[in-house]
């Protein structure tokens, strides 16, 4: 099982970047408590002992596979899903679980398809408007932990490189 320690930054599922605090000891066990980055005021408390959870706390990437990542996005072929609902769980899937590249990937989709959409005088549904942005922000915090970069200039280069 993996060990984090006091200090590190985690992905934490849809929780985006968080800081592991402290390990505290309860009279239910152990765990790390999470603070996600920018919200000091939620905590996460996460079991040591529950595996399947602490596998959920995931190392953030290395500033050379952001830099490998960007070109491949434009490499990568798009795919919408027409279906609304399998595409909102496909969406929250790579959320929860996808790599650098694939959260890029259903970005570029995502405004792939505003685009086609607005050409057509066409709207974008309130729902992918909100996983277009949930996708931006998990990146904007990422990426902003580990090029040591603002946050409100993580968009810019992402959409300078993809």
């Amino acid at each position: 099982m993996k060990q984090h320690k006091t200090g590190e930054l985690v992905i934490y599922g849809v929780n985006g970047v968080c800081e592991v605090t402290d390990i505290e000891e309860t009279k239910y066990g152990q765990y790390y408590i999470l603070h996600p980055v920018g919200d000091e005021r939620t905590k996460l408390m996460v079991p040591l002992a529950n595996e399947e959870l602490v596998e959920r706390m995931r190392k953030l990437p290395t500033k050379k596979e952001i830099q490998e990542s960007l070109p491949q996005v434009k490499k990568a072929k798009l795919k919408w899903i027409e279906d609304g609902n399998a595409r909102r769980e496909h969406a929250k899937e790579i959320l929860a679980e996808g790599s650098v590249l694939d959260v890029l990937v259903l970005i570029r989709t995502f405004i792939d398809h505003r685009e086609k959409a607005t050409k057509k005088g066409k709207k974008t549904t309130y729902g992918d408007i909100l996983i277009l942005r949930d996708a931006q922000d998990f990146i904007r915090k990422e990426f902003a932990a580990v090029l040591h970069m603002d946050a409100e200039k993580v968009d810019d280069y992402v959409l300078a490189h993809i």
